[in-house]
């Protein structure tokens, strides 16, 4: 395997031997440099959404420019954005999956040009929310964002709301839905929601928990009741300070070719053979429940109740499991089945039931999406694959080795890895994890594969 001098390399890879090979075109592959966002100094366009799982933009800069002008990217976990953004920089084709509705809304905000920002800042910053007529605006009794607001609250974010749909659609008396749907479709009414997601996790902060993905939910007298004047003030100098970063980085042009939809990594709306390059960062084996992380996002958006539930079961990385699993099949690799079994034989609570069940339902999703990235990839294709390994306990979960496992099993060949050790990790903020780790930071690994031959 390949790496750079100064970069470690990660102990159970190179006990694998047999996935410690190098293909004949590393030469082609741009310089690979660490992917995390503090990692580069360089400014990303329209970086107003911090995101713990996204890459600068430097590093997918170098990828995407590297498959020349009319090559068609893909992102089968779009996230943030962090792809779809670079490619629009650099007028690149790319279309961009996520399942979250909060990410796909923040994927899209990212596409705005700043000469369209700034001048919805302009006029957001004269608005008078307060006079807006509130009985067009009722708050429902399953409203989500009653678990953390009362009522007279959730109108003035409705109204909020209520505003950004018909400044974007420049129409009056359209139900919630359709205003809703008409705002979220553009660049400009997602990055109007996303200045109220920033207003509502500011507002909702006492809840916050010692682990930042996840967010108490009060008891009713103890939910939080700010004025329609501190609303109105947070969510305006929201949009200033996005309309602010706006103006950081390579411009996104008014007309680019990159598109953020909804998606499924396990079932992409792609033609067979149509992908000529994937950059991509799946979601980490560390048990973060993305859809928690964007809880307050969700109930802005309406997300609440039963699709909820149902939104944090179908995302890869949820911490909901099935009842019953079957043996992991050989085609997983050794390695992924040599995880199961120990984490099996765990003796810690749960081990057997809940854990393991948990990670059988994470690599399942993950094979499946392997599986969906060859069918949709051109033979030669190239895919860059960001990982994270982790620890159960004292096991090493060796993610960057069980992807290229997958990978060789379902029409990649695997060309090359880049390891890079981090010391901010949400893993770290658990104090007890440390006692059974050998390597307290967890490494990075971008794994470089190849679509071989139908």
């Amino acid at each position: 395997m390949l790496r750079s001098d100064n970069q470690q390399t990660s102990p159970s890879w190179s006990r694998q031997k047999e996935i410690r090979h190098c293909g004949n075109d590393l030469a082609l592959s741009p310089r690979v440099i660490d992917p995390k966002p503090w990692a580069s100094k360089q400014k990303a366009p329209n970086d107003w959404f911090k995101f713990y799982a996204g890459f600068n933009h430097e590093f997918a800069h170098r990828l995407l420019t590297s498959s020349g002008p009319n090559a068609r990217i893909a992102d089968p976990w779009n996230g943030s954005g962090a792809t779809t953004t670079a490619a629009a920089a650099a007028g690149l084709t790319c279309q961009g999956f996520d399942l979250n509705p909060a990410m796909i809304v923040v994927g899209r905000s990212r596409l705005a040009s700043g000469a369209v920002v700034a001048t919805a800042a302009q006029k957001i910053a004269k608005m008078s929310f307060l006079r807006v007529n509130s009985d067009a605006v009722r708050v429902q009794k399953d409203d989500p964002l009653l678990q953390w607001f009362m009522p007279q609250s959730v109108e003035s974010l409705r109204i909020i709301e209520q505003t950004i749909g018909e400044f974007v659609s420049r129409r009056k008396l359209l139900s919630r839905d359709a205003l809703l749907a008409v705002a979220t479709s553009r660049p400009l009414g997602c990055m109007l929601y996303v200045a109220l997601f920033h207003t509502v996790r500011l507002l909702a902060e006492p809840f916050r928990a010692s682990n930042p993905t996840w967010l108490q939910v009060p008891r009713s007298r103890a939910r939080l009741r700010p004025s329609s004047e501190t609303i109105c003030q947070l969510f305006k100098k929201s949009v200033a300070s996005i309309a602010a970063a706006s103006k950081d980085g390579p411009p996104i042009e008014p007309k680019q070719k990159s598109t953020v939809s909804w998606g499924s990594s396990t079932a992409l709306p792609l033609d067979d053979g149509s992908i000529d390059l994937i950059v991509t960062s799946p979601p980490y084996c560390t048990r973060l429940d993305y859809a928690v992380a964007t809880a307050t996002d969700l109930a802005v958006l309406g997300v609440g109740g039963e699709a909820y539930k149902q939104l944090r079961r179908t995302l890869l990385g949820t911490t909901t499991v099935p009842r019953t699993i079957d043996s992991p099949p050989d085609i997983w690799g050794k390695i992924c089945r040599t995880l199961l079994e120990k984490v099996g034989a765990h003796q810690s609570k749960a081990s057997k039931t809940y854990y393991t069940k948990s990670l059988y339902q994470y690599f399942q999703g993950l094979f499946q999406s392997i599986q969906e990235m060859q069918r949709v990839t051109k033979c030669g294709a190239r895919c860059y694959v960001v990982v994270q390994d982790s620890y159960y306990k004292e096991i090493h979960v060796d993610l960057a080795g069980i992807v290229t496992e997958m990978a060789l099993s379902s029409g990649f060949d695997f060309e090359a890895a880049w390891d890079f050790s981090h010391s901010q990790t949400y893993s770290g903020l658990n104090p007890h994890t440390q006692q059974y780790r050998s390597r307290r930071f967890p490494l990075e690994t971008v794994v470089y594969l190849k679509r071989i031959t139908r």
